[in-house]
């Protein structure tokens, strides 16, 4: 199976270097489940994956980035990081949202967010209590009084709309669910979210406790 961005297949995208380096691939029932392994990999895709959209869509990934900061680390605010994510998602083929899932929508968000990594430890589905937020961005200076983010993604294809309140519920539950967690319970300034992307129109939700 090929997977595409903007009709760039992987061995396009990584050129000589093999995907493996950067996925771990399940095949199961004929489907391909993606999963970065380990964080350094995890860096080492974000950086390559965004220079690869930036030469794709000429998106330039820092543009912007200090109202993004602010927005984030001192409103605890996830407006402009999205607006971001829906700018890429808009660059996208059809080609490409015909296989599209949450998981892609987590792929693109988790690397627009480590432009960040010099305040932020960025997780991606770190584990609590066998559960697994989607992302969870925790400020590296806590005496800064930097708001920490943790997120839920869900997705719906073009014409599954009708679904957006079932998704939202199911997001809110899950981001309810993390909230309950002792250990999450003891993160300083935590905003949390439950994000529907459709297509490539997200809509947010900030859970309070």
């Amino acid at each position: 199976m090929i997977k595409t961005i903007n009709n760039l297949n992987l061995n396009l995208l990584f050129g000589s270097v093999p995907p493996r380096i950067f996925f771990c691939f399940w095949e199961v029932s004929l489907k391909v489940f993606l999963q970065i392994p380990n964080f350094v990999m995890k860096e080492l895709y974000a950086d390559y994956f965004l220079e690869i959209l930036q030469k794709e869509t000429k998106i330039v990934p820092d543009k912007g980035l200090i109202d993004i900061l602010r927005d984030l680390a001192i409103n605890g605010k996830v407006d402009k990081i999205v607006e971001r994510l829906e700018e890429y998602l808009r660059h996208l083929s059809n080609r490409d949202f015909a296989k599209f899932d949450e998981k892609y929508v987590k792929v693109l968000f988790f690397s627009i967010a480590m432009n960040m990594k010099n305040i932020y430890f960025v997780k991606s589905e770190p584990e609590y209590e066998r559960k697994y937020p989607d992302i969870l961005m925790i400020p590296k200076n806590e005496e800064k009084g930097y708001k920490a983010i943790l997120i839920e993604f869900k997705y719906l294809k073009r014409g599954e709309e009708e679904k957006l309140e079932e998704k939202q519920k199911q997001a809110r539950e899950q981001v309810q669910a993390y909230s309950k967690i002792e250990e999450i319970k003891k993160i300083k300034n935590l905003n949390k979210y439950a994000i529907v992307a459709v297509v490539d129109k997200a809509y947010i939700e900030e859970i309070e406790d």
